[in-house]
């Protein structure tokens, strides 16, 4: 019998495309995906100041309808105040007062959007929609709401907070650096109680019939958490699914290769292999070619340090001609939650992977037969080295099955929470 098809309403903090981050690659998955079986609705927030050109001839083609709303306010006042809150709190968000400020007219948008659209089911993404959907709003949508985590966003902040200290006491010109000053600063002047943020985090997911999480490490730390009273379901994103175009054959550019934004963990990943992996490489190839790119190369310049055969560019055309010019996707982090998307997006535009225990975090390991993982800097330089000498021609990372297993397994949430709502 063949399954209806669901109207799904998709709710993002940031619009796509434009993709900007790994976030935002997530977004125009679950899109791409949900559409090849369902009805998808979207309701989408503005994050970053790009324009929205580029969203508003895509959105047409894999939605019904959607809307791009205003994100977080952008006032000193409510960024003082949120700050002020969260400093005597120690939670991750301000109350509800604080973060819904102003946003009105963003839930009178909202409802006349939903109006008359019937939708089966709301998939919101991170909690930052919560606030940005509207708190009361969410509890007055009476169908199943589920969220899709992202990742842990209380150990991704303790995280932050260690990453940021250890690298500016180790790198001192980074604090000159004026995003990395700023959080250096945010994060002195305000603190982080994990009992408190637990408590506003089950308060928020207490909105929603289930949590989603696509990293099993997640998954199991949520269930144990929050298990007796919120259910969390196991489901891994539909990254890969694009049809990248073949790239080039022959003898690549560069050996080796790392994209990333300034992100804390992508900086402190990078520097680790240029100090501790690069130079072993070296003794054994001294003409090995490596480039780093994307915006993580602006915290690197700060550095002021030359690293032989690294060639740091600032801007690149796209992602798929970064990967055109390497032959082997190297993620060699130290830190992050969540899931790797770094390690994905490589095998998507086959590349092999040498990573960290770090770099392929959340991953079915057996689904991602090219990566090999090394903790250890001599094994880590050592497979790389075999993979720069081999120079291979690279194999696509060819799933079909990828979509069908994401929609069916979300297929089988639904129908479980729907029944099971149903009952009640």
């Amino acid at each position: 019998m063949k399954k209806r098809r669901l109207r799904i309403c998709f709710i993002a903090e940031q619009f796509v495309p434009p993709v900007l981050d790994g976030s935002g690659l997530v977004y125009k998955a679950w899109l791409d995906t949900l559409s090849q079986r369902h009805d998808v609705y979207a309701i989408l927030f503005t994050q970053f100041p790009v324009d929205t050109w580029e969203a508003k001839e895509y959105l047409p083609r894999v939605c019904r309808d959607y809307v791009i709303l205003p994100g977080l306010p952008n006032s000193n006042l409510w960024k003082t105040l949120r700050a002020a809150a969260r400093c005597l709190s120690g939670n991750l968000f301000a109350p509800r007062a604080i973060e819904e400020y102003g946003r009105g007219f963003v839930r009178r948008r909202i409802a006349g959007f939903l109006k008359s659209k019937e939708i089966d089911l709301f998939v919101f993404s991170k909690l930052e929609t919560v606030h940005q959907f509207g708190y009361e709003a969410i509890a007055r949508l009476g169908q199943p709401c589920f969220i899709d985590i992202h990742d842990d966003a209380i150990e991704n902040d303790q995280l932050s907070r260690r990453v940021a200290a250890n690298l500016i006491s180790d790198y001192p010109l980074l604090f000159r650096y004026k995003p990395y000053r700023r959080l250096l600063l945010r994060q002195r002047l305000s603190r982080l109680s994990i009992d408190n943020a637990r408590a506003q985090e089950q308060k928020m997911f207490e909105l929603f019939d289930c949590i989603l999480a696509s990293s099993t490490e997640e998954w199991n730390a949520y269930q144990q958490r929050y298990g007796e009273t919120i259910g969390c379901e196991f489901l891994p994103w539909p990254v890969g699914v694009p049809d990248f175009a073949l790239l080039p054959l022959g003898p690549p550019e560069f050996q080796a290769g790392f994209i990333g934004s300034n992100s804390l963990f992508n900086t402190e990943g990078v520097v680790y292999f240029l100090t501790h992996i690069l130079p072993l490489v070296l003794e054994e190839i001294p003409d090995f070619r490596c480039l780093i790119t994307g915006t993580v190369s602006e915290p690197l310049s700060l550095i002021g340090q030359n690293w032989p055969g690294v060639s740091i560019e600032p801007y690149i055309k796209d992602v798929q001609s970064f990967y055109a010019r390497i032959g082997t996707s190297i993620v060699p982090l130290l830190s992050g939650t969540g899931v790797s998307l770094k390690t994905l997006e490589a095998l998507a535009h086959g590349k092999p992977v040498v990573a960290t225990s770090k770099g392929v975090r959340g991953l079915q390991l057996e689904l991602c037969p090219g990566a090999v993982v090394a903790d250890d800097p001599v094994l880590f330089a050592r497979n790389l080295m075999d993979r720069a000498r081999n120079n291979t021609t690279p194999k696509r990372w060819e799933d079909s099955t990828i979509a069908t297993e994401f929609l069916d397994g979300l297929d089988r949430i639904y129908e479980r929470w729907d029944s099971r709502l149903s009952r009640d």
